[in-house]
């Protein structure tokens, strides 16, 4: 009976450790230059954000490039530094590679959210660093445990020395930076890395290098950094340092980490924790939210609920279940949960955590851009949410929430978005505005009925001006969305000459006819409100100063979804300005002030029935030239049918071939001129 016991006891750690994560140390590729003025201006923002309060957890390697002038550092270790220059095709300095693919930018694109994000994740590797030295040879020791399993792949293990601290009595380039963290001296054995085969779980890989310290570093102050990186798409699986506190905490997270529910429903996050060290361990479980009073979150730790907290002693290798319950109240909200695991054992441990969401009750959703700000401080709009909370509380805005651009993404991704029928995106002025990731949620939200709110300035100079160098964060799918979906198109970059936001006259929702003024809000020469063209149905609802063709608000309606475009961002007009965008946005929105019929008629002519259709559409071409035709083209702009109008008042078209998804149609008017409108296909 005990053998018995013994085998079925050995079994279930066997398969449960299949599954067990570690935590993942988040590792930033840093190319910077000791004579780069934009380094000199966005670098101490990184190390006192993202760097310095983060250093139990965060891993930095710094590269010093040879241009755009001198750099000793650079000169010291140049073919190292060609070959990660090469290897992620970096063109300019600074940039910064978190976790090699997960998110490139200037170091002031990175925010505390990217800090969070990356640390909630787990891995299923632990790379473990150590060091011994010999007088001036030191020996280095990398050790791969495999504690999950991952995908097969091209994996190489890439161990960099870095020299955690130079400091020079005068500044080495022409930029004023003086003091260096973490600067890349020598890899080992190369800068190709090793090739390595993924252990089976539970087991180790090692290697070993040695090396001759150079007379030039500081000995005290170097250490190790190594990681695994997947070659074929550049993703760090982990990475470990020999200045590692010991881990042995480990999480597996809940496969859905965001979820709609009613008030007074509750739902259930399970997730397993877990220890990989050699011995019992005991840890402290503890569970915070910034949910409203009136909902309520416990955990239950191997199924024993114990409110928001407890502590548990988990046996060497072995993991128990925990399950996150969360009961919605009435007050309407996206709330987090955090749960965070702290070991008592061992105390230099930094803890590890686990984040869920829950969606309840939400109809108006405020979203702010977590990216970092343009001026190189690195703050998000956040800062100024209060803006758009504030005019929509105003208005009894009782359904209203706030939350920032990852996690409506997530919410999107995973379905969790019933309910909401309103987004208002915070943009402010940060970079990127958005992703193409966050372009396709958007559509799939609007596809679906949303109405979105945009604004913030350098939105469409940073889509559509793929000819500036600056630029870095066009797309062609970002320029399909402005485009297709909030119909708005791009003239030229703003000035700081446009000091006012005027009402077109006659428009039906922003009837008020005030001019409010726009503030250089971000100070100094940075005042970019663009300036805008209309693309297909959209409208022209402000302009700059008194020249009524410098458009900075657009907006419209295409039978499905609402959206208005405002290219200053609400922090920087004047509150009643402001306040009555939002208000009236909200109304508009909402339906409290209607303008269908004058919208729909607009759209009369090339407009599609049924839209959204599914097998035959009718659309509505007013006896256009016999020789015309409708093509229609998928979201890449790609024709995947052509149709002879043939002169016909109404033209029948079967679509049963066509893929559910958005399509565009062009439609000729009796003048001979074409519009495009948008068609989605749900069968």
């Amino acid at each position: 009976m005990k053998k018995l016991y013994i085998s079925i006891f050995t079994a279930i750690v066997s398969i449960v450790s299949v599954n067990a994560q570690a935590p993942h140390f988040q590792l930033y590729e840093h190319f910077t230059q000791a004579s780069c003025g934009p380094c000199a201006a966005q670098n101490p923002g990184f190390q006192d954000s993202i760097l310095n309060p983060n250093t139990q957890i965060v891993r930095h390697i710094a590269y010093h490039t040879s241009w755009p002038g001198t750099d000793p550092m650079y000169t010291h270790s140049p073919d190292g530094v060609n070959n990660r220059v090469g290897y992620y095709n970096i063109s300019g300095v600074p940039h910064v590679q978190l976790d090699g693919s997960v998110k490139d930018g200037g170091p002031a694109s990175f925010t505390k959210q990217d800090v969070k994000n990356a640390w909630s994740k787990t891995s299923a590797l632990k790379v473990i660093v150590t060091h011994t030295d010999a007088g001036n040879v030191r020996t280095v020791n990398v050790e791969v445990k495999a504690v999950g399993t991952l995908p097969i792949g091209n994996y190489k293990l890439k161990t960099m020395m870095v020299e955690r601290l130079i400091n020079y009595t005068s500044a080495p380039g022409n930029n004023g930076e003086t003091a260096f963290p973490n600067v890349y001296r020598k890899a080992l054995p190369d800068t190709a890395g090793e090739s390595i085969t993924i252990p089976a779980v539970g087991a180790s890989i090692s290697f070993s290098y040695t090396v001759t310290l150079n007379s030039v570093w500081n000995v005290a102050q170097m250490a190790e950094v190594a990681f695994v990186q997947r070659e074929n798409d550049k993703l760090v699986i982990n990475s470990g340092a020999s200045y590692d506190p010991i881990i042995n905490s480990t999480i597996i997270h809940p496969t859905t980490d965001i979820k709609n529910g009613a008030a007074g429903t509750i739902l259930q996050f399970p997730l397993t924790i877990g220890n990989s060290g050699t011995g019992a361990e005991s840890f402290t479980y503890t569970l915070t939210t910034n949910a409203p009073s009136n909902w309520a979150g416990q955990i239950a730790v191997n199924g024993v609920t114990s409110g928001a907290t407890t502590t548990q002693t988990v046996g060497a290798n072995a993991t128990l279940p925990v399950n996150i319950l969360v009961t919605p109240g009435a007050t309407p909200a996206i709330a987090s949960y955090t749960l965070t695991i702290t070991s008592n054992t061992n105390t230099t441990s930094p803890p590890i955590s686990s984040i869920i969401y829950v969606v309840s009750g939400v109809r108006d959703l405020v979203v702010s851009n977590n990216s970092g700000r343009g001026d190189a401080n690195g703050q998000t709009a956040t800062a100024w949410e209060s803006v758009f909370t504030n005019a929509l509380n105003t208005i009894g805005a009782n359904m209203m929430a706030k939350t920032t651009s990852d996690v409506m993404d997530n919410a999107v991704k995973n379905n969790a978005m019933q309910g909401v029928k309103n987004i208002y995106f915070n943009c402010g002025w940060t970079f990127p505005a958005f992703t193409d990731s966050m372009a396709s949620r958007f559509i799939n939200f609007m596809s679906g009925g949303g109405n979105v709110f945009m604004s913030g300035q350098d939105i469409a100079w940073e889509v559509f001006d793929s000819t500036n160098a600056n630029n870095t964060y066009t797309t062609q799918f970002k320029r399909d969305f402005m485009r297709h979906f909030m119909n708005v198109d791009y003239l030229n970059d703003g000035a700081s000459s446009s000091t006012t936001l005027s009402t077109i006259a006659n428009d039906e929702i922003f009837t008020a006819t005030t001019t409010g003024t726009i503030s250089n809000f971000y100070g100094g020469t940075n005042m970019f409100p663009d300036e805008l063209k209309i693309y297909g149905i959209g409208k022209s609802i402000y302009y700059y100063n008194t020249v009524q063709t410098k458009i900075g608000g657009i907006r419209s309606y295409n039978g499905i979804s609402k959206t208005v475009h405002i290219a200053p961002g609400m922090e920087m007009l004047d509150v009643a300005k402001a306040n009555y965008i939002l208000t009236q946005s909200y109304k508009w929105f909402n339906g409290l002030v209607s303008v269908e019929e004058y919208d729909n008629a607009m759209l009369q002519i090339g407009a599609a029935m049924p839209n959204p259709a599914s097998n035959v559409v009718f659309i509505k071409t007013n006896n256009a030239n016999k020789n015309a035709t409708i093509q229609f083209f998928d979201i890449a702009g790609k024709v995947v049918y052509t149709h002879q109008i043939n002169g016909n008042e109404i033209s029948k078209i079967d679509v049963s071939n066509f893929s559910n998804g958005i399509y565009f149609y062009d439609v000729a008017e009796r003048n001979g001129a074409f519009k495009k409108q948008k068609l989605v296909i749900q069968k």
